[in-house]
């Protein structure tokens, strides 16, 4: 009996990756002003896509910049929360059959959070936003690092010799603290090394399902 692979879509995650590296410039940009990091203004891209974009995309998601942007970040979030399913196949660790789920799940609640901060609250309601990212989505998100870190773990004690992925994977909250520092912004900082350890938990054995 053949078997097939659960509704996961590996490719998805370097798709949120990229998408994660051209729209965090972007929304950094935006939110910082003159105080953004450097090296964003030195970008080519930026300036180039900002005016683009807006055009088209402002009938569907509003006038403000912003919000046109940081509307954008879900699909971000959809493209890692496709990238693995929750679910892996028996041979792993048990550790890493808790972890792995538990950084899915984590992952979906701050996927909803995000569209409360940039979908419902925006820039007109100041105070809902606060609930929303600081109270929610930031949470929601290291506590997703924070499994992805555990899973990086089970995979290093579990499998022969040293394999770099399996290092990353556990090194996933120092890179999100790297990468939100040269950034700037979040959760677009967070979600580059989210995206990175989405991408490398797709290609761990999960479970499958019988082909009819």
């Amino acid at each position: 009996m053949s078997n097939r692979l659960s509704w996961r879509v590996p490719g998805a995650a370097l798709i949120a990756l990229v998408l994660d590296l051209l729209l965090g410039p972007i929304q950094s940009q935006i939110w910082n002003g003159t105080d953004a990091p450097a090296w964003i203004g030195s970008l080519i891209w930026p300036d180039i896509a900002r005016p683009w974009v807006q055009n088209i995309l402002a009938p569907v998601l509003g006038p403000e910049p912003y919000e046109i942007f940081g509307r954008l970040t879900i699909l971000i979030y959809l493209g890692n929360l496709m990238a693995w399913s929750p679910f892996f196949a028996e041979q792993e660790s048990r550790l890493l059959r808790i972890a792995a789920p538990f950084a899915w799940a984590a992952l979906a609640i701050a996927a909803l959070a995000d569209i409360g901060s940039y979908w419902v609250a925006g820039l007109h309601d100041e105070a809902l936003r606060f609930h929303t990212f600081w109270q929610v989505e930031v949470p929601a998100l290291a506590l997703c690092l924070l499994a992805l870190m555990l899973a990086g773990i089970a995979r290093i004690r579990t499998r022969t010799g040293w394999h770099m992925s399996d290092i990353l994977l556990a090194a996933t909250p120092l890179t999100a603290i790297l990468a939100t520092g040269t950034l700037q912004y979040m959760p677009h900082g967070p979600l580059a090394a989210i995206s990175i350890g989405a991408f490398i938990l797709s290609k761990t054995p999960q479970v499958t399902r019988p082909s009819s």
